[in-house]
This record gives C-alpha cells, structure tokens and sequence, in this order.
C-alpha cells in the first residue's frame, strides 16, 4: 500500500508543476478562458496532495508536547474567542 500511495503522491506533484508551467504559459499568451480549466485541475491535484499529506500526518505517532495545539496557533485563538 505505501508504495501504491507514493507513486499517487508522486503523480499530484508531477501534475502541479505541469499545471504552474501551463498556467505560466497560458497568462504569457493570454489565453484567460482557459485558465479557468487549469485553475480547476490544480485545485484538484493541491486537494489530492493534501489529502495524502493528512494521511500519512495522521498515521504518524504524536510526541507528547503536541498533544494540544500551542496558544498561538489559528484553532486556539479561535477557541478561546
């Protein structure tokens, strides 16, 4: 499964930097109808990396100084408010 997992992870990666040299090329050329499209598949290929990215995060065994997030972090201003 690892293996199937980082050749996936691999693919999000390969296919974001093919989308940033399009993306670079299309606003060159001024090609902005089809921005939209590859906006679209980035979107698609961030929310796949991220994903495996939360994945393998949440497999990882947690140290016991991350127990609870630290004061300064966006979730624990948003607690205490």
């Amino acid at each position: 499964m690892t293996e199937y997992l980082q050749k996936y992870n691999h693919c999000f990666v390969d296919n974001l930097n093919q989308l940033l040299k399009d993306t670079e090329y299309m606003l060159k050329k001024e090609k902005y109808s089809q921005l939209t499209e590859l906006s679209n598949e980035i979107k698609y290929n961030v929310g796949g990396l991220k994903n495996y990215i939360f994945f393998w995060e949440s497999l990882s065994p947690i140290k016991e100084d991350e127990m609870t997030p630290g004061s300064n972090t966006d979730l624990m201003k948003y607690i205490q408010h």
